[in-house]
């Protein structure tokens, strides 16, 4: 089997799945940025002109600041980014990822919303306040994107194209052990996550755990290897 072939296909995908992250990273930047504006003047509009009808007066220059600095705290208090706790699913006997190396489960749980719910029962305060912190949790959301932008610029296109060339082997699953019993290379696992940033590879997560292609993917590699023949 031609690697190169694969080898190109996994930088296209390399390069599409970078491409993605920047544009998300900064779509949440703006978003989040224009959330935590409004957030704010809202918030603070609110609770000065209460203050001032409760208290019959003005505030001065100084207490208008400390009033802007106290508004901002709470927008950033840290329980406004703060990840839900993963719950195991109704029918379910694992978490989604388990079975698989810790980096690529933390992965696979995190992309599964379904595992992830509110750890603090649901009230009118606590909804008002989650709806104006989600600003800071957009512009959190930002710093991940260009964190996995980052990561998907390290993917290993060598190894990665020899492991898709043991999936094109195969018709169905390949179980993990059998993938780990046949690789060559020094980091198992980080091949793994190198091979979670290119769209097309499956991480079937079913007893047991395994990975293979999506049919689009086997179709595309197909093609090029036939032009490539041809």
């Amino acid at each position: 089997m031609d690697t190169a072939v694969i080898q190109r296909w996994v930088r296209r995908r390399k390069l599409g799945r970078l491409v993605v992250e920047l544009l998300l990273a900064l779509g949440c930047l703006l978003v989040g940025a224009i959330e935590l504006v409004t957030a704010f003047g809202i918030t603070y509009l609110t609770v000065h002109f209460s203050l001032n009808w409760w208290l019959r007066q003005t505030h001065e220059t100084s207490m208008r600041v400390g009033l802007g600095v106290v508004v901002l705290m709470f927008l950033l208090n840290p329980w406004a980014s703060r990840r839900p706790k993963p719950v195991l699913p109704p029918g379910h006997r694992d978490l989604p990822g388990e079975g698989f190396p810790p980096k690529l489960s933390a992965l696979l749980r995190y992309a599964d919303v379904n595992t992830y719910v509110d750890p603090l029962p649901p009230s009118a305060l606590r909804t008002a306040a989650y709806a104006l912190c989600t600003g800071p949790r957009v512009l959190l959301r930002s710093v991940h994107r260009l964190a996995a932008a980052v990561r998907a610029a390290r993917v290993d296109v060598r190894t990665c194209a020899d492991t898709i060339a043991l999936l094109m082997d195969a018709e169905h699953k390949i179980p993990l052990a059998e993938l780990r019993a046949a690789y060559w290379g020094a980091d198992f696992e980080r091949t793994l996550v190198d091979l979670w940033y290119l769209h097309g590879v499956l991480f079937l997560v079913q007893r047991p755990v395994g990975l293979l292609l999506s049919s689009r993917a086997r179709r595309e590699l197909n093609e090029a290897l036939g032009l490539r023949a041809g």
